[in-house]
């Protein structure tokens, strides 16, 4: 995707889009950010009444595969993500630290102590 097929379609100019995003990182982040967000919300729904605590990362890992696939747009960025160049390092760092912290206020809110989980990409490898 480049900048001309975005501000084409928004009918805005290139300096409009960069004084308004900044760049095509910053519009990247706020898209998946904004969908690991529903995934997450959906998984914290789907593991409301878990009363096993012990298997509780075991779980959350099966749903986050689950609502990863599902999701178009981060299934795209999760199956392409070690392969993007090194200028999209800041963009994965970001995301990364994005759902640890998702991941964490999960536990926390069922009272398990997260254990730095590091769910690499949606479909298992961990």
């Amino acid at each position: 995707m480049k900048i001309s097929d975005i501000t084409s379609v928004a009918k805005i100019s290139r300096s409009k889009f960069f004084s308004f995003f900044g760049g095509i990182n910053t519009l990247l982040e706020l898209v998946l950010t904004e969908e690991l967000v529903r995934s997450y919300e959906l998984i914290a729904l789907s593991i409301k009444n878990q009363e096993d605590k012990k298997n509780l990362e075991v779980e959350m890992s099966l749903l986050r595969i689950i609502y990863i696939r599902k999701n178009r747009i981060l299934y795209n960025y999760y199956k392409i993500s070690e392969l993007l160049p090194s200028r999209y390092d800041e963009l994965k760092e970001a995301l990364s630290i994005k759902e640890q912290n998702l991941q964490s206020d999960i536990l926390k809110e069922h009272g398990v102590e997260p254990n730095g989980l590091n769910w690499k990409n949606a479909f298992g490898v961990y």
